[in-house]
């Protein structure tokens, strides 16, 4: 279904007031997701990433169109870095969740205001979690894909290293 003009102009009013959004946004997954904030991870680079998405996604809404191979690109690599960042699958998952949650009703709130006609603003809800689910699952898709090399390679070093210990070999340690 085509995002109507009014849910056009609800996008574009949510880009110009971007930050509010995503400190809203933000705050919300790094004080609901205890991985985030207890790993590596830095409060930046979870802004970041977000911020990304949630941009994408807007974007989305308002040209009519899909997210692009750049745009999916671009999550496939948070999900690859989410892994080796050790990030579990499920706290990825709830993070997403998190946002979508508070994105949808920002926007359901913002219809309201500008008075969009339910059901235009029920389709545009629709069609902007169709969006992020599409994001997600190219993030979801290269994290599951990076764990699995991860564990292959671990699966492959353990052997070698016992193998070497076994027989006396020198250890040598990559740098």
């Amino acid at each position: 279904m085509p995002v109507t003009e009014d849910v056009q102009r609800v996008a574009r009013a949510m880009l110009k007031e971007f930050e509010s959004l995503m400190s809203a946004i933000v705050d919300r997954v790094w004080q609901t997701v205890p991985p985030y904030s207890t790993l590596l991870l830095e409060r930046a680079d979870l802004a970041d990433r977000i911020r990304e998405n949630v941009h994408n996604v807007i974007v989305c809404l308002l040209e009519d169109r899909e997210p692009t191979a750049d745009e999916l690109a671009r999550c496939a690599r948070n999900g690859e870095r989410r892994a080796l960042q050790g990030v579990s699958h499920a706290a990825v998952i709830q993070s997403f969740r998190i946002a979508e949650r508070t994105l949808s009703e920002e926007f359901t709130s913002w219809c309201a205001r500008m008075q969009v006609k339910p059901a235009n603003a029920r389709a545009g809800r629709v069609t902007m979690i169709e969006l992020l689910d599409r994001l997600e699952r190219s993030m979801l898709d290269a994290y599951m894909a990076m764990q699995q090399q991860i564990s292959a390679s671990n699966l492959l070093t353990e052997p070698t290293l016992f193998s070497r210990l076994a027989i006396g070999s020198p250890i040598v340690r990559l740098q």
